[in-house]
């Protein structure tokens, strides 16, 4: 058996990265979940949205990462745009 590579033209060069349509969808999100294991590890890029009370817990290292639980997550879904990040 042997491996054949044909070049593309309309390729991207090898080092330079075009930004998809999922990745724009990622820039007008306004939460991202980036974990899921017993609670929710969200990212808050809209600076106006404020999250306290139960089911939430702030990160102590990182000030927009914030810890919920699936009740606080299907609530901030019907609020905002959400999209995961992994």
């Amino acid at each position: 058996m042997t491996a054949t590579i044909e070049l593309i033209q309309e390729a991207t060069p090898r080092g330079e990265y075009k930004p998809t349509t999922l990745d724009e969808q990622k820039a007008k999100a306004d939460i991202l979940v980036t974990a899921i294991d017993s609670h929710y590890e969200i990212v808050v890029k809209n600076p106006s949205i404020k999250l306290k009370g139960r089911g939430i817990k702030r990160s102590t290292y990182i000030g927009n990462i914030f810890y919920v639980t699936e009740r606080v997550y299907k609530q901030l879904c019907k609020e905002y745009n959400v999209m995961c990040d992994f």
